[in-house]
C-alpha cells in the first residue's frame, strides 16, 4: 500500500481505472502481481471532497455562530457562498490546461523561447480540445427564496449548499475520468510495498532547421528628418523546422512508494512540475501528494500523430541609411533610401557592363583558336601518308578539341550578351565539328582513294548543312547570332 510520510494510508489518489482505460492501458506480467486495493471508492473521495468544500462556504463558518439570523444575513451569506462555489468551477477550468502545459515534451533542436511558447500552446490546445468543461447551476437565490421565512431560509440554503458542493466533486472526479479516457492523464495500482504508474506526454521533436536569409526594407518609424523618409534595411534568417508531434506512454514501476506534501519531498521538484502545483486551487492543493520511491522498471511507448512545419524568423542584420552633407552643424545636402538604391543600381549596372566585355574579348580569342586548332585539324591528314592511324588519330582528337573550344567560346559569347541559351552553343559547337570532319573525311578519301571515307564526308556535311540551316532560321526568327 502506497503510505503517506506519517505512514498512514493515502487517501487523496483515485486509482479506480475505467473501463476504456483498462482496455487502453499497456499489459504487462506485473499485473498478476496486482492485490484488489483497499481504499475508498470515488463516491467516498467525492464525499470527502465534499466535505472539505462545504468548510469553505461562508455558510458553514456562519452555522457555528449563535444568535438570531434575520432574512437578510441568510440571504447575504447564501449568495456569497454560491458565488464561491461558482467561482470554484472557474478555478477547475483554469487549473486544467497546468495538467496539460506539464505534459508537453520538447526534444531535438533547440528552439527559441517564443517558438516554444507558441509549440507548447498548441499542443495544449490540441490536448483539451474535446474536453467538456461542467458549467454551475444557477443560483437558487431568488425572490422566491427571499419570501421563505429566516428558519426555513437558512436550512433551505445548507440544504441545496451541501449539494452544490457534492455536486461539485462528482464534477470534478468525472472531469478526471474524461481526461484519463483521453490519455492526458493516467492512473496508479498498487500491491503491498510496490505500485505501478502511467502518465502521458505529448512530444514534439524538432528536426535541424532550413535556413534562409531575406533582406526587407521599411520605413523607419523611431528617426524621421523633416523633409527626408529614413529606411531600415533589415535582414532576416528564416529557419523552417519540421517537427515531428507524438503522444508517449509512459509506465514506472516503483518500490517503496511514499507519497509526501510537495513541501517536504525528498528531492527537489523541477520547476516545470512546481508550476503545476502551484496552480492548484486551493481547495485541492491540500489533497495533493507527490509519489517517491525506488524506481525499477520503466516503459515508454510512442506513436506518431502528424508532422507540420515551424517558422521562426530573427534580425541578424539591421542597417539604418539616410545620409547627409555636412560643414560643423551645418547640412549642406542630404538624401534618402532611394537615392542609394538608383547609385547601388547604377554602380552594378557598370559592373554587369564590364564584365560583359571582359567576357566577350575572351570569346573572340577562344573563336580565334578555334579556327586555328580546327585549321590544324584538317591540315594534319595531309601528313597520313606514312603513319597513316596516328596522324588520323591525332587529327580526329585535334578536331574533336577544335569543336569544344568553339562551343566554350559560344557560351562566353551567351553570357557576355546575357542570354544562357545551351541549344544554341550545342547548335554552334555541332556546325563546326561537322564542318572540320567533313573537310578532314573528303582530304582522306582523295588522298587514299577511301569510299567510306567519302561516306562519312557526306554524313558529316548533311549535319553541317541542318545545322547551318537551323542556327540560321533561329538568326531571323530573332536570336543572336554566335560565332
Amino acid at each position: 500500500m502506497v503510505q503517506i510520510a506519517d505512514k498512514q494510508a493515502s487517501t487523496s489518489v483515485n486509482r479506480v481505472a475505467s473501463a476504456v482505460a483498462n482496455r487502453n492501458r499497456v499489459r504487462s506480467h506485473f499485473d498478476d502481481l496486482l492485490t484488489s486495493p483497499e481504499e475508498p471508492s470515488k463516491n467516498r473521495l467525492a464525499n470527502e471532497l465534499a466535505s472539505e468544500l462545504w468548510k469553505r462556504l461562508p455558510i458553514s463558518r456562519a452555522a457555528d455562530q449563535s444568535g438570531e439570523r434575520d432574512i437578510e444575513h441568510t440571504l447575504r451569506i447564501a449568495t456569497s457562498s454560491t458565488s464561491q462555489v461558482q467561482s470554484w468551477y472557474g478555478e477547475l477550468r483554469d487549473f486544467i490546461p497546468a495538467i496539460a502545459k506539464a505534459a508537453t515534451e520538447l526534444r531535438g533542436e533547440v528552439l527559441s523561447e517564443a517558438l516554444q511558447d507558441e509549440l507548447c500552446a498548441d499542443m495544449e490546445r490540441q490536448m483539451l480540445e474535446q474536453i467538456r468543461y461542467p458549467l454551475p447551476s444557477r443560483s437558487f437565490v431568488d425572490f422566491k427564496f427571499a419570501d421563505l421565512s429566516p428558519a426555513e431560509a437558512w436550512t433551505q440554503a445548507q440544504h441545496r449548499l451541501e449539494q452544490e458542493c457534492l455536486k461539485f466533486a462528482n464534477h470534478v472526479f468525472a472531469l478526471f475520468d474524461t481526461l484519463q479516457q483521453k490519455n492526458v492523464i493516467g492512473q496508479i495500482q498498487e500491491t503491498t510495498s510496490t505500485c505501478r504508474f502511467t502518465f502521458f506526454r505529448r512530444v514534439a521533436i524538432a528536426a535541424p532547421p532550413k535556413n534562409r536569409n531575406e533582406k526587407r526594407t521599411r520605413r523607419d518609424p523611431d528617426f524621421q528628418i523633416p523633409g527626408h523618409t529614413v529606411f531600415l534595411e533589415e535582414t532576416f534568417q528564416v529557419s523552417d523546422y519540421d517537427i515531428q508531434h507524438r503522444h508517449a506512454q509512459c509506465v514506472h514501476h516503483v518500490r517503496n512508494p511514499v507519497l509526501n506534501r510537495p513541501e517536504a519531498t525528498v528531492n527537489p521538484l523541477p520547476e516545470k512540475y512546481s508550476r503545476l502545483i502551484d496552480a492548484c486551487p486551493n481547495w485541492l492543493a491540500g489533497s495533493v501528494r507527490v509519489l517517491e520511491g525506488e524506481l525499477f522498471r520503466e516503459e515508454r511507448i510512442e506513436w506518431d500523430l502528424h508532422t507540420d512545419t515551424r517558422t521562426e524568423e530573427r534580425v541578424i542584420e539591421r542597417v539604418r541609411r539616410c545620409p547627409a552633407v555636412l560643414f560643423g552643424p551645418y547640412i549642406l545636402a542630404g538624401w534618402g533610401e532611394l537615392a542609394i538604391k538608383a547609385e547601388e543600381n547604377k554602380k552594378r549596372e557598370v559592373e554587369d557592363a564590364t564584365f560583359r566585355q571582359a567576357i566577350a574579348k575572351k570569346a573572340r580569342v577562344n573563336q580565334c583558336l578555334s579556327f586555328a586548332i580546327a585549321a590544324a585539324a584538317v591540315g594534319a591528314i595531309l601528313f597520313t601518308g606514312t603513319a597513316t592511324a596516328f596522324t588520323t588519330s591525332l587529327a580526329i582528337l585535334v578536331g574533336l578539341a577544335a569543336m569544344a573550344l568553339a562551343g566554350y567560346a559560344a557560351h562566353q559569347t551567351m553570357v557576355s550578351r546575357g542570354q544562357l541559351f545551351a541549344g544554341r552553343v550545342l547548335l554552334h559547337s555541332t556546325l563546326i565539328g561537322a564542318t572540320i570532319f567533313t573537310l578532314q573525311a573528303l582530304l582522306f578519301s582523295i588522298m587514299h582513294w577511301s569510299l567510306s571515307a567519302f561516306g562519312l564526308a557526306v554524313l558529316a556535311a548533311v549535319a553541317a548543312v541542318v545545322a547551318f540551316s537551323v542556327k540560321k532560321a533561329d538568326t531571323e526568327l530573332g536570336g543572336s547570332r554566335v560565332g
